[in-house]
């Protein structure tokens, strides 16, 4: 078992091979640098053990709550609030800044 400078908690075989790291399995927290890909989630509780989820499903950033039926509260496919970067320019929406990238980490999907 290997504990990396990243944060990443790594079972490794005898040959060097990684049986489980803990990157490919979150919970309720990233680090910096680990990937947030399709099919991950994270699931937070809040105030009267209500729980979050965040997860990309179907090319999509959904944040739900969890009562009995999960309910959506925000989708990044459905938000249509405009980027403007520092120059005054619309700058791409956040679905095309998405798919235009090969992973995601949380830090930029939620900024």
């Amino acid at each position: 078992m290997e504990l990396q400078d990243s944060g990443n908690l790594v079972l490794v075989r005898s040959d060097g091979g990684t049986v489980w790291q803990s990157f490919s399995h979150p919970s309720d927290t990233l680090l910096s640098n680990q990937e947030f890909t399709e099919g991950m989630k994270l699931v937070g509780i809040g105030v009267k053990n209500l729980s979050y989820a965040l997860e990309i499903k179907s090319g999509d950033i959904l944040l739900s709550a969890g009562y009995r039926t999960p309910q959506p509260y925000w989708s990044m496919g459905k938000d249509t609030r405009k980027i403007v970067n520092k120059d005054g320019r619309q700058s791409l929406g956040r679905m095309e800044q998405y798919l235009s990238q090969t992973s995601l980490a949380l830090a930029r999907a939620v900024s």
